[in-house]
């Protein structure tokens, strides 16, 4: 059985989904880009449906505020690639959505738009913002934070490799942007101990992880759960994914990590 379908049957299980409260924070990388991105009409489609059935929030919002009821979600981006620009801001902005974007800042340019790498962990066959188009989605009402200069697994470094990496994204970002730097994304999900303290002594305000599920007013603000939006999914996955009939998907990632 495919992944997908054991996904798909274990979700059926529990078809009420969530009721009263519920803070999600959604991972995309790109839209409408290479093999592995959301493409264009099935991004459309869930944001027509966010539109109808949620509150898209920045994640300041989410965070420093109680939800008053009902489904929030803030929807962000990995890596920084440029359908970020050219596809994905033109239809948020259609229904006044916000992001944020998590740059790998050693990846962006003023002029020229770079390849990624696969060997990295990057998408395949997809290219960096420019500076200046990670400006005009600042200027959307979109937020900004980092991902690294590089996209490397921060838990395999040596301490003062973490440090330069957290301190040189953060003041690229600050610098190109004129704007704080304040959230994180770690890289690959992962982090440890002295990795989070590293991220939170840095001056990081909140970090992302890569583990699936909501956030609840207890979750650690520099470990944020999130939940995956993948390619392959449709309509119907995508709605259980958001209102939480795919939570269990947090079990397998927790034994998985465990098992490492």
């Amino acid at each position: 059985m495919s992944t997908l379908r054991w996904k798909r049957r274990l979700g059926r299980l529990r078809p009420t989904g969530f009721s009263g409260r519920r803070d999600v924070i959604l991972i995309y990388h790109s839209i409408g880009g290479g093999a592995l991105s959301v493409a264009e009409s099935q991004f459309l489609l869930q944001m027509q449906w966010l539109s109808e059935h949620a509150q898209v929030v920045t994640l300041d919002e989410l965070l420093g505020a109680a939800n008053p009821g009902g489904l929030r979600v803030v929807l962000s981006f990995d890596d920084g690639y440029e359908t970020l620009y050219s596809k994905a801001m033109p239809e948020m902005a259609h229904f006044g959505f916000p992001g944020i974007v998590y740059l790998n800042s050693g990846y962006l340019s003023g002029d020229t738009h770079r390849p990624s790498e696969p060997a990295l962990g990057h998408y395949p066959d997809e290219h960096f913002l420019l500076w200046s188009e990670a400006d005009a989605l600042l200027a959307a009402g979109w937020q900004v934070g980092g991902h690294g200069v590089e996209h490397l697994d921060l838990t395999t470094l040596d301490r003062e490799q973490v440090v330069n990496q957290l301190l040189r994204c953060k003041h690229d970002i600050e610098s190109h942007l004129r704007h704080p730097c304040e959230h994180f994304a770690y890289t690959w999900g992962h982090y440890n101990t002295q990795v989070r303290q590293d991220v939170v002594a840095v001056g990081y305000r909140s970090a992302v992880a890569g583990l699936h599920g909501p956030v609840r007013t207890r979750s650690d603000r520099h470990a944020l759960p999130r939940v995956d939006v993948r390619s392959e999914y449709g309509l119907d996955d995508f709605v259980a994914i958001v209102t939480g009939r795919w939570d269990f998907l947090r079990i397998k990632q927790s034994l998985g990590a465990w098992l490492r």
